[in-house]
């Protein structure tokens, strides 16, 4: 499943440094695909994921001696948060209540949601 801009596979990458949250040598990140998920990637495979994941700036790295090391440039959450805000903004004019109402299929919402909506915001505040 990808999760917004990412393609599945870019988005099962993401899923292995989100998930350690620590540093990887390209050599690490490519034989836990090859042996833990069975992927039959030529090592060029990982680099083109790589690059993408780089220009969407969800990927980095820094250089420590002759070795590159990969980590996550942003958590998933905050990814996930800035993913949603830019859907809300394109495609509702950031408009949380034509989100809503769109989503309630356009009825609006019930007293019931209205309030279940009002107590999350008050807790939240």
């Amino acid at each position: 499943m990808s999760i917004f801009n990412l393609s599945e596979t870019e988005t099962e990458i993401m899923e292995f440094f989100w998930d350690r949250n620590d540093v990887f040598t390209f050599y690490e990140v490519y034989q836990y695909f090859i042996e833990e998920k069975n992927k039959e990637w030529k090592k060029q495979t990982l680099y083109t994921y790589f690059s993408r994941l780089i220009n969407k700036g969800v990927l980095t790295y820094k250089k420590k001696g002759t070795t590159y090391l990969y980590y996550s440039k942003i958590d998933k959450k905050k990814y996930i948060k800035q993913c949603t805000n830019k859907f809300l903004d394109d495609t509702f004019g950031g408009s949380l209540k034509n989100f809503l109402c769109a989503l309630s299929g356009d009825d609006c919402l019930d007293p019931e949601a209205i309030n279940e909506l009002k107590e999350y915001f008050i807790k939240n505040d």
